[in-house]
């Protein structure tokens, strides 16, 4: 199934946000752990918590948005099942039914 645009914009904004928020994490714990002290601390913490959160936020949407079409395309198929099973069967010459005779006796 090819992948629409909306699609990748999402997975590509998701792997963004994920990516800044690894690297905040590794930066923050190596190169710039002594330059973090005070305000600056809670600041770049914050900022890393929040690209963490919108890669989760865009994961989310993106998962909802897929289900969202694939019951639009199970319908869709449902649907055309039924059309053609029903088109079949007007098709066909009533001869194979079997009907209730008024020669047999009832109980």
């Amino acid at each position: 199934m090819p992948e629409s645009t909306g699609q990748a914009w999402r997975r590509w904004f998701g792997l963004l946000f994920l990516a800044l928020g690894f690297g905040m994490l590794i930066w923050g714990q190596t190169l710039l752990k002594p330059h973090l002290t005070g305000v600056t601390y809670i600041l770049y913490w914050m900022g890393c918590f929040l690209f963490t959160a919108l890669a989760l936020l865009t994961a989310l949407v993106d998962i909802w948005m897929v289900r969202r079409q694939n019951r639009r395309e199970r319908r869709a198929l449902l649907n055309r099942a039924f059309t053609e099973t029903l088109e079949r069967t007007e098709a066909q010459p009533e001869s194979g039914r079997c009907e209730p005779s008024e020669t047999t006796p009832s109980r």
